[in-house]
């Protein structure tokens, strides 16, 4: 892992081939994260104490969150660090609390708006299908038991082109939340397409 000074030019025309984060030579823990697609992560890492671990907490995105920006949000979380805080686990409590619904509101307005111009039959997929069958079960609850429900009963309406759009949708969603660390595993993984669904 590269440790740099950072600047903003040198954020700005920073590319690579591979996942690569570089370390803030200024703000201990102060880490931005580069993806190939060009996407730039600012994380901040610290050590829990009285654990005696390491724990990571994201602090936004680059350029929404500037270099003195993310330096200023690492600082004040070091602060509540050194005070006893854990922000990582902090916000692992605050998800816990969310529902489906609640994430496929944030892929909704955070990923599929500004990226996909079928964003409105993501939208419409939760909306009509996802939502009502399993909208208000809390996030560490949700099994793959329950996403196969909702997609075979598509299927077992006969309409199985219908079911596999539903499932490409929610497994766009729950992959986005693992690359967004909101979740840690995806309850899509290895859930299979219907027989039938090409």
């Amino acid at each position: 892992m590269p440790k740099v000074n950072l600047t903003s030019r040198f954020i700005e025309t920073l590319s690579v081939d591979d996942r690569t984060d570089y370390r803030d030579t200024k703000v201990s823990g102060l880490e931005l994260r580069v993806a190939p697609s060009g996407t730039k992560t600012w994380y901040l890492i610290y050590t829990i104490e009285r654990k005696g671990k390491r724990a990571r907490v994201k602090l936004g995105r680059y350029p929404s969150v500037s270099l003195a920006d993310a330096r200023t949000a690492a600082m004040r979380e070091l602060t509540a660090i050194s005070n006893g805080a854990d922000p990582a686990a902090k916000r692992r409590g605050a998800l816990a609390a969310e529902t489906v619904r609640d994430l496929g509101a944030r892929f909704i307005e955070e990923y599929a708006r500004p990226r996909k111009r079928s964003w409105m039959d993501d939208e419409r997929h939760l909306r009509v299908y996802v939502y009502p069958a399993i909208g208000n079960i809390k996030l560490p609850n949700l099994t793959r038991t329950d996403i196969r429900q909702v997609i075979k009963a598509k299927a077992d309406e006969g309409k199985l082109h219908q079911a596999r759009l539903i499932l490409a949708t929610v497994r766009k969603m729950f992959d986005w939340a693992v690359d967004e660390e909101l979740i840690e595993v995806s309850p899509a993984l290895g859930i299979k397409a219907p027989i039938g669904v090409t």
